[in-house]
């Protein structure tokens, strides 16, 4: 009968976690002496594995303790170098005696993770040609239930085009919840240097999320405009009131054509089916001419729309796509979904 021995077993908790609170800062420190300091955001990650040494074969076994999660994370973005080295000495310096492990470099810890990972992402770097790319994007996202569609059109000696992606869901809460809307573009997501725009809502939870997204291949307002008309196509009762955007003179010229009628419209309507001239006259002398007052009046009596002063929700939304995204892929990848 073939017996196995154990001859060592170790539990690990896994290194994304932290055991041990972190020190606080001195108190009564002027805050122009602090020290400014960068802290990696913790990772909620319970996962355990266990090191079993057999004895018999000469083998290492690695397995996730029993009872314990799987691991909801990718594992090439939270192990850096430095911490694999580091491991790796410790466990082997246990393990074995004159391993040479102490000379084991983080460069070269470096190169052999870029030849495991490297081909693990290479389905996300997409056709090094623009119009390869587009096709194979649009079919993967028909094939993960969204909505797209692509436009492509002559503007003076410009030419403008643009993919725009939605799934149901989205789409359900642009419908709902899109009255209010954060709008923002960022660069350096794509090989081909589109840009991204995103269209983020406020839901029931007032939690911040994505209703919509596009690229385009200039930052214009015809361009902002044209994607923001087939948005519309794919939600056909979205009625946005107030969109926020940072001062950027391309997006608000892009609303504005897409969005043409607003409160200007509505109070020519009151006018034409006034049947009392003197009131007619009062409207127009008070309510057509000042329309950006009442806008910021309304805005100063909603305790909701006072909450919401700046884009920085949509900003620490792109901050996290970037950290995972590269400017060596196409368009698409599974982080976006």
């Amino acid at each position: 009968m073939n017996e196995t021995f154990e001859l060592s077993t170790e539990d690990f908790n896994k290194q994304l976690s932290k055991p041990q609170e972190s020190s606080g800062r001195k108190k009564n420190v002027l805050s122009e002496n602090l020290r400014i300091t960068w802290k990696k955001p913790t990772i909620n990650c319970e996962a355990r594995i266990r090191i079993t040494w057999l004895a018999a074969s000469n083998m290492v076994r690695i397995e996730r303790v029993s009872g314990t999660f799987n691991h909801s994370h990718l594992m090439e973005e939270n192990y850096k170098p430095p911490m694999i080295a580091d491991v790796i000495r410790k466990e082997a310096s246990k393990l074995y005696e004159d391993s040479g492990v102490e000379y084991l470099k983080t460069k070269e810890v470096t190169n052999i993770k870029q030849k495991l990972v490297g081909p693990m992402n290479l389905h996300l770097v997409g056709d090094a040609n623009l119009k390869p790319d587009i096709l194979n994007t649009i079919k993967f996202l028909i094939e993960n239930n969204y909505q797209v569609e692509s436009f492509q059109k002559q503007e003076s000696l410009e030419h403008l085009r643009g993919l725009c992606f939605a799934n149901f869901w989205q789409i359900e809460n642009l419908t709902r919840y899109g009255w209010l809307m954060l709008m923002d573009s960022t660069h350096n997501t794509n090989k081909h240097g589109w840009h991204l725009f995103t269209l983020y809502i406020r839901d029931s939870c007032g939690c911040w999320n994505v209703s919509a997204h596009f690229f385009v291949n200039r930052e214009n307002s015809k361009a902002v405009m044209s994607a923001l008309k087939i948005v519309q196509k794919f939600a056909l009762q979205w009625n946005p009131q107030y969109m926020l955007l940072d001062q950027s003179s391309i997006e608000s010229n892009g609303i504005a054509l897409t969005f043409p009628a607003g409160c200007e419209e509505i109070v020519c309507d009151a006018i034409n089916i006034c049947s009392i001239q003197a009131n007619a006259k009062y409207i127009a002398r008070n309510y057509l001419k000042n329309s950006r007052q009442w806008s910021l009046w309304a805005q100063q009596h909603s305790p909701l729309l006072l909450q919401i002063t700046s884009t920085n929700p949509l900003e620490s939304y792109y901050s996290e796509l970037k950290a995972k995204i590269s400017v060596q892929y196409g368009f698409i990848s599974e982080y976006f979904l």
